[in-house]
């Protein structure tokens, strides 16, 4: 075999470091041709519209292929990627483009696998900066991006070719050091472990110019005040915003509550309300089927949660009420635990939520204290008078997302995720 076409069939074998090395020099030698920052706008636009179509092709056969391989209806499925989906306008594209520092970098992307579609804020406006873009999909969930990948080359080839796609394992510590030698920099999501040793990956790495972004665990929330003044339609509309914001992607994403914090003078007022969330995630669940398979490790946890909130209650315990969808020896469709003190408590997912009173700001700062600078997102429900000051608190121990209950996960374009490391990088260029 020759040189070329041994070249040629080390670039069709994904994940090999020849292959990495090759896709490199060939995004690299895209981006030496200058394109308008409008016209990639507009090429995503085109491909995030064709995206919207829920009969458009790609999207029914890689959301049939997710839901065969999650156990995830397809109802689930449809409703996610739509909210996915929401903040990709062409206005919020243009204007992105309009204002990014053209980089002309070539930035490796290692993505997450715990939500289809994870990392797209990143992917775009890596490219709306003029980025070449050599993206990881995760073993977990290498559909979503690669087909997206697909329907932008088709929809404008010069964009297409600025990036591409890979998979391969977690073990393959050549592909991987691969990656980092061959791009300018690397932005990474995952647990803190898979972060840490990235970071040790990409320091041995020969020719790896910058040190990454890593996304590490990050933990959503909801904080709800004022149930006292709220109509019977209004606390029930509440309720059904906040269900679907934890139902989406199975509660499984960064932007997914784990805990509602209601702000009451009594426990009666929360109490209702964790009846009410029961209520509207059954709701929920007849609307959007949870997933038909949960992995053994969540559905032990769920189950500890579950037990351990029965026997506390059992026990007499009056600050604890479990409700939950499935009982024993059934699958779980969604459990809601009311824990009147409770600190912020992370979910295993599955829609496993924890609801627990605070009573006034040093209360509410206390009970998120333990997870200081890891948050994300919180939805907030409050009068006015009150809004300003809980906000202040969220994005104090830093929530980088505040929005109105039912929209958690559709943050703008230009989010700062992760605390805004990887947009900062964009914007100091190379």
């Amino acid at each position: 075999m020759n040189a070329d076409a041994e070249s040629a069939a080390c670039a069709r074998r994904s994940g090999e470091p020849c292959a990495i090395a090759a896709a490199a020099g060939e995004i690299r030698q895209a981006l030496r041709k200058p394109l308008a920052p409008g016209r990639i706008a507009a090429a995503l636009a085109a491909t995030f519209d064709a995206w919207r179509d829920r009969g458009y092709a790609p999207r029914r056969e890689t959301l049939g292929a997710i839901g065969a391989a999650r156990g995830w209806s397809a109802a689930l499925l449809e409703q996610s990627l739509d909210a996915l989906l929401a903040p990709f306008t062409p206005a919020a594209l243009r204007e992105f483009a309009r204002t990014a520092n053209q980089a002309g970098a070539l930035i490796g992307m290692i993505m997450p696998g715990n939500a289809p579609g994870a990392g797209m804020h990143e992917l775009t406006a890596a490219l709306l900066s003029g980025c070449g873009v050599m993206l990881k999909t995760a073993t977990a969930e290498p559909l979503t991006c690669a087909a997206i990948a697909r329907t932008l080359r088709a929809t404008d080839a010069e964009v297409g070719a600025r990036l591409a796609t890979f998979n391969w394992s977690r073990e393959a510590a050549a592909a991987s050091a691969a990656l980092a030698g061959a791009c300018d920099w690397i932005a990474a999501f995952g647990a803190d472990a898979t972060i840490a040793d990235l970071n040790r990956q990409a320091a041995d790495a020969p020719g790896a110019s910058r040190p990454p972004v890593g996304f590490g665990a990050r933990y959503s929330g909801a904080v709800v005040a004022g149930l006292e003044q709220a109509s019977e339609a209004a606390t029930a509309a509440l309720a059904a915003a906040l269900a679907r914001d934890v139902s989406l992607f199975e509660q499984l994403g960064c932007l997914s509550p784990h805990q509602v914090m209601v702000e009451t003078a009594t426990a009666e007022a929360a109490r209702a309300f964790a009846r009410r969330m029961a209520a509207a995630l059954e709701r929920a669940a007849a609307s959007t089927p949870p997933s038909a398979e949960i992995p053994l490790e969540a559905a032990a946890a769920i189950r500890r949660m579950r037990e351990s909130a029965r026997w506390r209650a059992l026990g007499g315990d009056r600050e604890v009420e479990l409700r939950e969808g499935g009982g024993w020896g059934e699958r779980p469709r969604w459990s809601v635990i009311y824990d009147d003190r409770a600190d912020f408590t992370i979910s295993p997912g599955y829609r496993t939520l924890t609801i627990a009173r605070f009573a006034g700001d040093d209360d509410l700062r206390g009970r998120l204290a333990p997870f200081q600078g890891q948050f994300e997102a919180f939805a907030l429900a409050a009068p006015d008078a009150r809004a300003d000051a809980l906000r202040r608190i969220l994005r104090g121990h830093g929530a980088t997302f505040v929005c109105a209950p039912g929209a958690m996960q559709s943050p703008p374009l230009a989010w700062p995720h992760g605390g805004g490391a990887f947009l900062a990088r964009l914007r100091g260029a190379r």
